[in-house]
Order: structure tokens, then C-alpha cells, then sequence
């Protein structure tokens, strides 16, 4: 029987193999945070500042900054994705990409 990688079960690919899938896993992995960066986008034209999108927020990456009394995101890259504030939003100023 081959070798077990690291998790129980999982025969160990050949070491080029390997190397070359986690550079590229990896490469992936930076990419989609540089993208996820811009998955939350605010039109500050239409944002009320009702605080609906913070209040709904799981990760808490929204909040309502009190001076401009609109929406702002404090880290896109934790964004679950799941569309609860953009659904929420009375006037559709935020978009989830």
C-alpha cells in the first residue's frame, strides 16, 4: 500500500505533484482575498444610514459610519457571501460580487 499523506486515508501523491497543486492552491487563495476585498460595494448616493446591512451581518463587517450617516465595510475578505444585507437593504445600495 502507498503512502498516507497527511490526512488519514489519503494516499501521498508524488512530491512534484504536490508542491506544484499547493503553490497553485495558494495562488487561488491570494487571488480570491485580493477579489473578496471588493465584494461588498456601497452606493453612498442611495445609503440611508439605517443600519439594516450591520445589524444583519453575521462576520459584523459592516457598520454605519455616524459622521457621512452611511454604510462603509470594514474587511471585505470576511464576507460569507450569502446576500442577507443586499436582500435587506430597503433602497439596494449595497451589491455583493
Amino acid at each position: 500500500m502507498a503512502a498516507e499523506g497527511r490526512f488519514t486515508g489519503v494516499p501521498a501523491g508524488p512530491p512534484k505533484i504536490r508542491r506544484r497543486t499547493e503553490t497553485k492552491v495558494k495562488d487561488a487563495v491570494n487571488l480570491n482575498r485580493e477579489t473578496m476585498n471588493r465584494t461588498v460595494e456601497i452606493d453612498e448616493g442611495l445609503c440611508l444610514g439605517c443600519g439594516i446591512c450591520a445589524d444583519i451581518c453575521p462576520r459584523r463587517i459592516l457598520y454605519v459610519d455616524e459622521k457621512a450617516n452611511v454604510a462603509r465595510v470594514t474587511d471585505g475578505s470576511k464576507c460569507d457571501r450569502l446576500r442577507g444585507c443586499e436582500r435587506a437593504c430597503p433602497v439596494g445600495a449595497i451589491k455583493i460580487n
